[in-house]
């Protein structure tokens, strides 16, 4: 149980980019708590004082090999300093080690699955699921794959199409990109990251292919 003589620690665990974005929307409900946050990269859009009061602990950046094993190290210290009292994640592999550890110095663990999971888990969330107790999806299509898991709807706020609107986003100008005569119907964005991000490349592909997505479809990445 926390120490009542003082705020609940929380532990932000995540992988950069994508989510990182989607766990910082937790913020406002975390405000009262003693926060840090633990990288497996630099972010390069979020400023150094972006999150005042925030620690911050970078950590090696691993992709599903022998370097997790440095990151399970990682944890060991890390959390062993920290002593966190919650530890709350959206993924990607640094969750694995870092609920582990956080489970053995019984820190609740919450794990949140990504928004672009919608009725395939991920890896992460199946290694995690055994490890988190509480355990969310942001898509109730992907219930019956956790069984102990609970919707209670989406970290990012919904927009009229359908489709994910972060309150960061500003694609005010995109719509006059490309060819005059034709709008944009989705304009997909994969920020600064050199990875090939070949999934959701293949799924616009699909979805296209299939008619599913009409008009022109812009990527910048």
């Amino acid at each position: 149980m926390p120490n009542q003589d003082r705020p609940l620690r929380v532990g932000i665990v995540s992988s950069v980019g994508g989510h990182l974005r989607e766990v910082l929307e937790l913020l406002p409900i975390l405000r009262g708590c003693e926060l840090f946050l633990v990288l497996n990269d630099e972010a390069a859009w979020l400023p150094a004082d972006a999150l005042p009061g925030v620690r911050r602990h970078r950590i090696v950046h691993a992709e599903r090999d022998v370097r997790q094993l440095v990151n399970l190290a990682e944890a060991v210290a890390i959390l062993g300093r920290e002593r966190p009292d919650v530890l709350i994640s959206t993924g990607a592999s640094p969750a694995v080690p870092f609920f582990a550890v956080g489970r053995a110095l019984s820190a609740r663990t919450i794990f949140i699955e990504d928004f672009n999971l919608v009725d395939t888990p991920s890896l992460t969330g199946r290694l995690v699921y055994p490890l988190a107790h509480d355990f969310f999806v942001q898509w109730p299509q992907l219930l019956p794959a956790f069984p102990r898991a609970r919707y209670e709807g989406a970290l990012f706020s919904i927009g009229a199409g359908g489709a994910a609107v972060s309150v960061a986003a500003d694609a005010g100008a995109v719509g006059d990109a490309g060819d005059a005569g034709e709008p944009l119907s989705l304009f997909c964005t994969l920020g600064t990251s050199p990875r090939p991000m070949r999934r959701l490349l293949a799924w616009l592909d699909d979805a296209v292919a299939r008619g599913d997505i009409s008009g022109r479809v812009l990527v910048q990445g």
